[in-house]
């Protein structure tokens, strides 16, 4: 027998659900792209750095903005 509360709830702990599985797949993805970057960084070290933090800089942004 189903009313609207359960149903409801149901959504609602689904929702829940991908959501976390969409920001531990974006916490996965972010700290492989962290090691490329800290990688590329470690291997040239020189001019390359302010890209290299300016680009690392831009994907927090962008994770924590679309993370929320």
């Amino acid at each position: 027998m189903w009313w609207p509360g359960r149903r409801r709830d149901r959504r609602r702990l689904a929702a829940a659900e991908a959501l976390r599985r969409a920001r531990r797949q974006q916490a996965a993805e972010h700290r492989e792209a962290v090691r490329r970057i800290l990688e590329a960084a470690s291997r040239e070290r020189t001019r390359q750095m302010p890209v290299v933090r300016s680009t690392l800089v831009t994907r927090l942004g962008e994770s924590r903005g679309s993370g929320r």
